[in-house]
Formats: structure tokens, sequence, C-alpha cells
């Protein structure tokens, strides 16, 4: 009970140091509800939820903000299944953050079976890193987009993939605005 006390009492703090740190009242995290995506490229659905605070050593020793994201494809995909893209966000410092997530892609919408591997998911892995260009624009800049077989028993991230999707050097630039909170164009106003 006392440690959970500890890890919500550093969060609250952790919150209340960027909440001066942006101005008070300001309310500029990245969390929140956004739109956008490769601007000729294919768009995304994306949100962002405060998950907690952790200790980084890069590029210094901190607490940083944690939060959880997931994206979701605004578009149908080539394969039968695409699951979401989720995993975590950690704040860089300042506007600056860096993001892993994941998401498996099956070309087969039948679950697989024990002689089938052919039918078994691949996981789709992204790195980014992005800033707040103001409170209601985000940019990200994706660096590795690579897959793993599942039947490979490659960890994502920590292994080599078995293929990526970038070219050496390459890399997908995105942008993504805030959905607004208020309503000027609602009948009832704000």
């Amino acid at each position: 009970m006392r440690r959970s006390t500890v890890i919500a009492l550093a969060g609250v703090l952790a919150g209340g140091i960027q909440s001066f740190a942006q101005g008070l009242g300001n309310g500029c995290t990245p969390a929140g509800t956004w739109y956008g995506g490769q601007e000729n490229g294919a768009k995304y659905l994306l949100t962002i939820v405060p998950s907690g605070v952790k200790w980084t050593v890069t590029p210094f020793p901190r607490l940083t903000t944690v939060y959880t994201i997931v994206y979701q494809a605004a578009f149908k995909p080539r394969v039968q299944v695409l699951t979401r893209f989720t995993g975590e966000m950690v704040n860089e410092g300042g506007a600056n953050y860096r993001s892993q997530i994941i998401a498996l892609v099956n070309q087969s919408d039948l679950p697989p079976g024990p002689n089938s591997p052919a039918n078994s998911p691949e996981v789709s892995a992204i790195r980014e890193r992005g800033s707040m260009v103001d409170c209601n624009t985000m940019k990200f800049e994706i660096d590795f987009f690579a897959m793993y077989s599942w039947a490979s028993n490659k960890v994502p991230f920590k292994d080599p993939p078995d293929s990526s999707r970038l070219a050496p050097g390459a890399v997908i630039q995105e942008t993504y605005r805030r959905m607004a909170t208020e309503c000027a164009q609602c009948p009832s106003g704000n």
C-alpha cells in the first residue's frame, strides 16, 4: 500500500512540475485526441493518455511523463487483419517525445492452428520521435519501421527484424492536429 502511495505522489508531483513548466493553467500537453498522418499518405486517429511517470537516464537522469498511445488507421489495410498500433510515448525533455508502438498483422482472418504457421501474425514495430510545434500541432518522424515474424520468436526492437519497411536512412514524416474541445459551430455554442 505504501509503495502505491509513493508512486501516485510521484505522478502528481511530476504532473505538477510539467504544468508549471508549460505555464499554470495552459494545459499544453500531448494528452488528447489527434488526427493526421503523412501529407500525401496514410491518415490515423491518435489518442494519447497520460499513464504515469518513470525514471529515465537519457538525455539525463530524471523522472519523465509516460503516455499510452493508440493509432487507428483511417484506411482499409491490404491485409486481412491489422490491429491498432499501440505503445508508449515518453517525454525526452521540453516539447520532445519518443514513441515505440506495435501492431499485429495477419494475412488470414482465421485463427492460427498448430499446423498452420502461415496464419501466424507478424509484429509491425515502429519507433518515432516527435515534438509539439504548438499546443494543437505535433510532428513525428518515423525512423524505424520493421516486421517481425511470429514464428521467428524475435523480440521487437531488441532483435534484428525479419524485414524493414524503410530504406536505410529513410524516414516517414507525419503531422497531427488536436481535436478541438469547444464547438463554435454547434447550435448551443461552446
